[in-house]
């Protein structure tokens, strides 16, 4: 497998799943693509915890991400996020485009930066401002 230490900014670097039933999900995509897990809680400080997030390999190398629902009602989907060189700046370029901002940019702890967007036809797309995971 190739392995990628930036992705340009405007292109696709990361996808992950809320679900609300990981341990069923985490077995699926095992079968499937012979993924391994490495499970984590959010730290207490994060404002997430007792939420778990797990990162999905194929071998050694990080591929997808797998979270409970941060709201209960949410159903399970799956997330595509777009990697930008600077989240404020393509967050402000968003609402003077006509977009609406789902969720502000926010810290992941020291991985990277993350915002929650939809476009004015109603489609949603996740940003990734990478810190220590590039995506």
């Amino acid at each position: 497998m190739k392995t990628i230490k930036k992705f340009p900014q405007g292109t696709f670097c990361w996808v992950d799943l809320s679900s609300s039933d990981l341990t069923s999900s985490k077995n699926f995509y095992s079968a499937l693509f012979g993924w391994s897990s490495k499970d984590f809680m959010w730290p207490e400080e994060s404002g997430k915890s007792g939420v778990m997030y797990s990162m999905q390999l194929l071998g050694e190398h990080s591929v997808a991400g797998m979270g409970s629902p941060m709201d209960e009602n949410m159903p399970p989907f799956w997330a595509s996020y777009i990697s930008v060189d600077d989240i404020q700046t393509t967050v402000e370029k968003v609402r003077n485009a006509g977009g609406t901002i789902i969720m502000e940019p926010m810290d992941i702890m020291t991985s990277g930066k993350m915002a929650v967007v939809q476009d004015p036809t109603g489609a949603y797309i996740s940003l990734w401002q990478a810190g220590d995971h590039i995506g």
